[in-house]
């Protein structure tokens, strides 16, 4: 139930603004990211990164960015939730301008193969991404609490609910950043991050100086402070002392962090929420993490897995503004609509292994699992955090709303992190017993060379362009290429390297081509091919066809 302690908002439009300039600044964080996520494989193919210290740098940033969620509110209630918002922001603008000048070797010669990029990525890059998520940090929870002092409380759930999808306008934000910097070729890859650090410093001047913090004064009236005022407030100080006498806590001094946070964690209901999000927002993250991967596997169209992503967002959103206004409707119960929703949006989970691989499949799983499981997802550090503000506020611990922001958020990103570094386990192993089932399949198809397995999963099989003699050497006079820049892994299988071109719509690459195309025969693959290629299924069938005739 609402404790409706916290005065509505001023009249006018000034209200709308102050929430739009927040909903925008929260946003450009996760523009930051998405700026990173497009020049992600510049990394790979310039800088030599290898994917495992790609990997690495993600799971740093989570970790750091989580643990800095449990502490950020705190630091806000203590600085001021507006002031820290805009150290974040400027802090999260001066870390992508370094990224921009290391990539760029300003600071210190670029790496020209794995070794050296392992030792800058060890001694640099991890450092600089560990430095990111924690000023990144600042943002979320602090910006929660500005934003609830400008919401009417019997619309929370709705505004609040709406105002977190600044997750998907900032991926927008920054994709389109990316992709205007990319276009035509005339700037370089690394100009991306002066691009994003130049649109985060702006967003700083404006939310620093354009926006008032009214999440202090949640018991006062709006305006200047009279003498009945100032009265007042001493008098619920005496009263908030004497109820936290009564209930047998001591009255936190936000001296440091750890004061917050403790505070924060005692109460009632903030273990139950937190750990609820540590599974739900795993979920949400494998889908939106690894989603694109596997449709572009099964559908064989980059279009069509792009297309069902930004279908997840909406139904998303979508979600959140539904669920968000049906709470509100019943007084702000929300766990039990929460509860149901969640039990649907499981339901379609269960069976998308037995789907057909088709579009409208999938789109449809997606929508039912968008609104019902991601809906809710999204009001967990807000409409949720703020509730649970105000009944702390009630009971005689005021300002907690960013500390509650931050522990819930950060607690969630953390199993967030958990979940896809088993999730990345998981994959790769599928993905090697794949390859090697397919390899397999090759060597035992009636004796086929190993040498044409090795060919179709690692490089490119090129004829002498003699048809007849080719086929009467059993491919021994033929050469095998390993494609030029392919980046191969400790096995020699090739690396699934994502690109910007192949986020625009090219072609699967590494293990995703090459094993779709030699269980389909692709057509294409052999016509793009230099010289004359041999037809691996009709050389597969003649191998069988010799060796069962040597056997008889």
């Amino acid at each position: 139930m609402i404790v409706a302690s916290t005065p509505p908002p001023p009249p006018g439009a000034r209200k709308y603004a102050m929430v739009l300039i927040t909903y925008v600044a929260c946003a450009s964080f996760h523009a930051s990211r998405e700026a990173y996520v497009a020049v992600k494989g510049d990394f790979q193919r310039h800088l030599h990164f290898p994917t495992q210290l790609l990997g690495l740098l993600d799971t740093t940033f989570l970790v750091c960015y989580g643990v800095g969620l449990l502490f950020s509110g705190s630091i806000g209630a203590r600085f001021g939730n507006k002031t820290v918002a805009s150290v974040g922001l400027a802090g999260t603008a001066a870390v992508l301008a370094t990224h921009g000048f290391l990539s760029k070797g300003w600071l210190t010669a670029a790496p020209t193969n794995a070794d050296q990029a392992w030792a800058q990525g060890l001694s640099l890059y991890v450092p600089l991404v560990a430095l990111n998520g924690l000023v990144q940090s600042l943002g979320f929870p602090n910006l929660v609490a500005v934003t609830s002092g400008w919401v009417d409380p019997t619309q929370r759930g709705l505004v609040l609910g709406l105002w977190s999808t600044t997750g998907a306008a900032g991926d927008i934000i920054g994709l389109n950043v990316a992709t205007a910097v990319l276009d035509g070729g005339v700037f370089s890859w690394q100009t991306v991050f002066f691009a994003v650090a130049g649109y985060l410093g702006l967003m700083t001047v404006v939310l620093f100086f354009f926006v008032e913090d009214r999440s202090g004064k949640r018991e006062r009236s709006f305006g200047e402070e009279t003498e009945t005022t100032k009265k007042n407030d001493d008098v619920n100080d005496e009263t908030n002392d004497e109820t936290t006498k009564l209930l047998g806590a001591k009255k936190s001094s936000y001296g440091n962090a750890l004061s917050g946070l403790a505070e924060a964690w005692l109460v009632p209901g903030v273990l139950d929420w937190s750990m609820s999000y540590f599974f739900i927002k795993t979920v949400t993250y494998t889908i939106l993490f690894w989603m694109p991967y596997y449709l572009t596997l099964t559908l064989d169209s980059q279009a069509t897995a792009d297309n069902l992503t930004v279908l997840f967002d909406v139904s998303m959103i979508l979600g959140t503004t539904v669920l968000g206004l049906v709470t509100d409707r019943a007084n702000g119960a929300r766990s039990p609509l929460f509860v149901c929703s969640f039990v649907f949006g499981a339901a379609p989970l269960l069976f998308l292994p037995a789907l057909r691989q088709s579009a409208f499949h999938y789109a449809a799983a997606f929508i039912i699992v968008g609104v019902f499981s991601g809906g809710p997802a999204h009001m967990y550090g807000t409409a949720v955090s703020v509730d649970l503000g105000e009944a702390a506020a009630a009971a005689g611990k005021p300002n907690l709303v960013s500390s509650l922001s931050g522990l819930i958020d950060g607690i969630g990103t953390l199993g967030a992190a958990v979940g896809q570094s088993i999730v990345a386990r998981v994959a790769s192993e599928g993905e090697r017993s794949a390859a090697r089932s397919a390899v397999e399949a090759i060597r035992t198809s009636g004796g086929v060379s190993s040498e044409v397995s090795d060919a179709v999963l690692r490089g490119t099989y090129v004829s002498s362009g003699d048809v007849e003699q080719d086929e009467a050497a059993g491919f021994t006079d033929a050469t095998f290429e390993m494609p030029s820049g392919m980046a191969v892994d400790e096995n020699g299988l090739p690396l699934y390297v994502e690109t910007p071109e192949h986020h625009a719509g090219g072609e699967k690459k590494g293990i995703a081509r090459i094993v779709s195309d030699m269980l389909a025969g692709d057509a294409e693959m052999q016509k793009n091919l230099p010289g004359h290629v041999m037809d691996v299924d009709a050389a597969t069938s003649q191998a069988s066809t010799s060796a069962s005739a040597s056997a008889s």
